[in-house]
């Protein structure tokens, strides 16, 4: 693999992504917003999943709620305000679900936060090894 040339093809990406909105219309545009959000939700979940090799669907929660907040206030609030309540509502019911489960308070730290997650024996994906 050549660092620079992979640079150049992600540089070259995204200037024809910021040319879309200049000279596509409505469609293409809503497409390149669809598959950009697509996007990270994948590598969001590739990160949390394959990597660590747990199952969380947890991230889908906070993903659809951010949606439905951004599409029942499309043309009714700028598109700035509706990301704005979209992630505050995300961080509330983040911190609620943290609030409820009792993940917000300190964890033990080494050893014993192991033991204390239950050691290794977590909810594993079959394909992890």
């Amino acid at each position: 693999m050549n660092p620079t040339r992979d640079l150049v093809v992600v540089l070259a990406l995204l200037g024809a992504s910021a040319i879309v909105p200049l000279m596509g219309g409505d469609y293409w545009i809503g497409v390149g917003i669809s598959t950009f959000m697509w996007v990270a939700l994948t590598q969001s979940w590739s990160l949390l999943s394959g990597l660590s090799g747990y199952v969380s669907l947890g991230h889908v929660v906070f993903y659809g709620l951010g949606t439905y907040i951004v599409v029942t206030s499309w043309e009714v609030v700028p598109i700035a305000v509706a990301l704005a309540l979209a992630a505050g509502a995300a961080a509330v019911s983040g911190q609620a679900a943290a609030a409820r489960t009792g993940r917000n308070q300190r964890q033990p730290a080494g050893p014993q936060r192991r033991a204390a997650r239950g050691g290794n024996a977590g909810v594993r994906a079959p394909w992890c090894g």
